[in-house]
């Protein structure tokens, strides 16, 4: 989605114009959350917990949004929080409703199929 090389050149940018050591500090937890939630080998509460952030955060946008919650979905069935998964899997589905797979996952959690 974006290349290691182009967040920082836009978190140099952002430290540039906002010298505020707060918004520079704000930017770099929204750099590391993204890394987090979208890589795939932290711990899944860990994984989760970043995702979280991402879901929550006002300038997130409605795509990087859906996609932290099928990553935090994925998350909280490896942490066998499996109830917080199928109701990330219906947050997805509300907003992408001809998602096959999101259906098909959200079904193998309903039924209990592993």
């Amino acid at each position: 989605m974006y290349s290691d090389g182009l967040i920082r050149r836009w978190f140099a940018l952002a430290c540039l114009v906002y010298p505020n050591s707060g918004m520079a500090f704000g930017l770099h937890a929204a750099e590391e959350d993204r890394s987090i939630c979208f890589g795939s080998n932290s711990n899944s509460l860990i994984r989760a917990a970043a995702c979280t952030q991402i879901i929550n955060a006002s300038e997130t946008s409605d795509q990087v949004r859906l996609t932290a919650y099928l990553n935090r979905a994925a998350a909280n069935y490896l942490a066998d929080k499996l109830d917080d998964a199928i109701r990330d899997y219906s947050k997805f589905i509300s907003a992408q409703p001809a998602n096959a797979t999101a259906f098909h996952e959200r079904a193998r959690l309903f039924s209990g199929i592993e």
